[in-house]
């Protein structure tokens, strides 16, 4: 019987080499491959022809989901199961929207790997039960355009409505009314509340 065939997109070695060692040694995968998530992903997948992609997201950062909606549009036919470091539903949301075939928390034991890989492999999804719970693959955050998430980035890190509109080309005015759009969709309307948003789908880290 054909090894079901695998590429794993980390750019961290480590981690990497564990994750290689668990998918030959306990799910009797081939490795082809290990790649920095970008371009030349997709290359190597073009090349390889993999059954799966692992990809394990290290950071919290929501801009790398848009680079992993990039490769598997790319490739629709190729399970995918992402193991990520952020864990809020807006993350586990967007990952799922972006086409991932399975959302594993980093810390998910061997088991949930294995039902992760055996739905994948079958075209089905998983979601890690450790995961908030994602009904309609979509929350409020989702609901804003890609301005008012550039203004809410940019609110969370402390700029001011000027430093705002100076940064996107836009007046005043209209950044106002992104931010008043914004606050209104996602029924937050105190800055705090808006930081603690940003940081928890990786717009913004408070982590210092």
């Amino acid at each position: 019987m054909k090894k079901p065939r695998v590429i794993i997109a980390n750019d961290q070695t480590l981690v990497s080499a564990a994750i290689r060692t668990y998918l030959e040694g306990n799910e009797g995968m081939e490795v082809l491959a290990n790649v920095r998530l970008g371009p030349q992903t997709r290359s190597v997948i073009r090349k390889k022809k993999p059954d799966l992609l692992f990809l394990y997201q290290a950071t919290r950062g929501y801009e790398d989901l848009e680079k992993v909606e990039s490769v598997l549009k790319a490739f629709p036919r190729v399970a995918s199961i992402l193991l990520a470091v952020n864990n809020s539903q807006e993350y586990t949301a967007r990952a799922l929207q972006a086409g991932v075939g399975a959302v594993l928390p980093q810390t998910a034991k061997p088991i949930e790997l294995d039902k992760a890989i055996r739905a994948v492999m079958r075209g089905n999804s998983y979601v890690s039960n450790h995961l908030p719970n994602t009904y309609s693959r979509e929350t409020p955050f989702h609901k804003l355009t890609p301005r008012q998430r550039s203004v809410l980035k940019l609110m969370a890190e402390g700029k001011s409505t000027k430093e705002i509109a100076r940064a996107l080309g836009l007046s005043p005015k209209t950044v106002e009314f992104h931010r008043a759009r914004l606050m209104e969709r996602l029924q937050i309307y105190d800055v705090a509340g808006l930081v603690r948003l940003a940081a928890r789908v990786g717009l913004v880290s408070i982590d210092k």
